[in-house]
């Protein structure tokens, strides 16, 4: 259950959005202009470590990330691989940092307050609580394989990982829907609470971070 007015911060709200819109800000810049994507993921780098998030958890984080979304690009062939994979790279490294320095809970309550149409929220959001959910099955299921000396390595050790992964994708699911089936039939139709009010500080930081992120992407399309 999400308790959006637990721990409520405007500043948790802004670090968010400002992840966001550096993460949406990556994804636009022009495809092959690495000076401005090493700019730009320089300025991302540093903004990420002013965060302290637990950098070996976010080593671990990204590196699963980028294996899984190269094994998606590698068909678009080398150059055009190599650059998505970089704008990623850039764009996961400002949300991922932003949100395991939060925490899930306090990260998932100011994904509910974010100023979005409601439909896309709500997605986000149940996304972000679903993820959640199946690395805590993925977690459990790795522990009782442990326990039962099942960890090895070498083929078998993978195709019994592959077959866990696939185990708790089906868990997690089932009990969404079994959650989801409990709340309606209690009649839960609680709206999703608005975001807090920004103070002029947090909305001048915000208008910089988000102007300074524009220059950048229009400078890649204007000065190759």
């Amino acid at each position: 259950m999400i308790r959006p007015d637990t721990g409520a911060s405007t500043g948790d709200d802004l670090r968010l959005r400002a992840a966001l819109v550096l993460a949406a800000g990556a994804a636009l810049i022009r495809p092959g202009a690495w000076p401005w994507l090493a700019a730009y993921g320089a300025g991302v780098a540093v903004l990420a470590a002013s965060a302290r998030p637990p950098m070996a958890r976010l080593v671990r984080v990204l590196g699963a990330e980028v294996a899984l979304l190269a094994l998606m690009v590698l068909p678009m062939g080398w150059e055009r691989a190599t650059f998505a994979l970089g704008r990623a790279l850039t764009s996961l490294l400002a949300v991922d940092a932003v949100v395991l320095a939060m925490g899930t809970e306090a990260a998932t309550a100011a994904l509910v307050r974010l100023p979005a149409p409601g439909p896309l929220r709500d997605v986000m959001v149940l996304a972000a609580r679903y993820g959640h959910v199946l690395a805590g099955e993925l977690v459990r299921a790795r522990q009782a394989a442990g326990a039962r000396g099942l960890v090895a390595a070498g083929p078998w050790a993978r195709r019994a990982g592959v077959a866990m992964i696939g185990a708790g994708l089906v868990r997690a699911l089932d009990r969404a829907d079994r959650v989801h089936a409990a709340m309606l039939a209690r009649g839960y139709s609680q709206p999703l609470p608005s975001g807090l009010p920004a103070g002029s500080r947090e909305r001048h930081l915000m208008a910089g971070i988000a102007a300074a992120a524009a220059v950048m992407v229009g400078g890649s399309y204007l000065w190759p």
